[in-house]
């Protein structure tokens, strides 16, 4: 039993007697199994161990995409686009740590409206770009001597660590009185795996690198056993009903280049609140308050 199942156990996120296999393997390495709880509907790895405190420090930039790399940057650029137009007025004029910033796009985008930034990345590259910058850059939450952080953000970063309640609490430490954490992950609900029950879709979206996929429910408990409050937790839907539409037909991604008549501001507003209502977006967003 890994790490994370033994946290899931223990917060009473899951159920051993209800733990399923999902999917026999992930897309980059056949021997690791995809589980679910039928219960809670989480969805976990079998196998962490791959992922070692050094695993990230040893990559460079988004190599770990591959092929799909170009696509992934393009993706990269349009997520940190709306969440500075989402998330503006808590960046502003905040002191903020970006835990596992990636190659730091989002911090570029709002380098004019933060206090003071606080980046925490392992992978050296972009560390090395913003310490050249000027700007705090640590490889881990445990380097980062403060305690008074008003904002830390974890985008698609949560899913990545081998002891997420640690890494929270942790985090939480670092946080002052009536300061925020937001949190963006990969919903365990999206609807291509729990309704559709895609297979392509599942061969590709299973990943090495993402230990856990969340529900409302378990995200919310893993922010309560690390102390926070006021916790909100909502869905939100990245890829358009287009996207989708090609995944069902040609089980392949990239439909809203195909389908672009399709991929309209209003169809996919509707979509995504289709997917609201029914709880199967593809992204999770969680924002909780320390009050203490």
């Amino acid at each position: 039993m890994n790490n994370i199942q033994k946290q899931l156990i223990n917060l009473k996120i899951i159920k051993p007697k209800a733990i399923t296999l999902l999917f026999p393997r992930v897309r980059d390495n056949k021997n690791i199994q995809v589980m679910q709880c039928e219960d809670s509907g989480v969805i976990f790895l079998k196998n962490s161990k791959h992922i070692s405190k050094e695993y990230y420090s040893s990559k460079q930039d988004y190599e770990y995409w591959g092929s799909i790399k170009e696509q992934a940057l393009i993706k990269q650029a349009n997520d940190d686009t709306r969440r500075l137009k989402d998330f503006r007025n808590e960046i502003m004029g905040k002191i903020w740590m970006e835990v596992g910033g990636g190659m730091g796009g989002l911090v570029e985008l709002a380098k004019n409206i933060y206090k003071e930034v606080i980046f925490v990345e392992p992978q050296p590259g972009p560390r090395k770009y913003f310490k050249n910058k000027g700007k705090q850059t640590y490889e881990s939450i445990n380097n980062v001597n403060r305690k008074d952080v008003e904002l830390a953000t974890l985008f698609h970063s949560f899913e990545h660590f081998n002891d997420p309640l640690n890494t929270l609490i942790e985090i939480r430490k670092r946080i002052k009185k009536g300061g925020k954490i937001i949190i963006e992950v990969p919903h365990a609900k999206d609807i291509l795996i729990s309704y559709f029950n895609l297979e392509s879709f599942k061969s590709f979206t299973f990943w090495s690198e993402h230990l856990i996929l969340h529900t409302r429910g378990s995200l919310s408990r893993f922010l309560t056993a690390a102390g926070f409050n006021n916790i909100e937790v909502y869905g939100l839907q990245r890829y358009p009903l287009a996207n989708h539409l090609y995944w069902l037909i040609e089980g392949k991604p990239g439909g809203q280049n195909i389908f672009s008549d399709l991929n309209e501001k209003e169809i996919n507003n509707q979509y995504e609140k289709l997917l609201k209502e029914l709880d199967m977006t593809d992204t999770l967003i969680a924002i909780a308050k320390v009050l203490d």
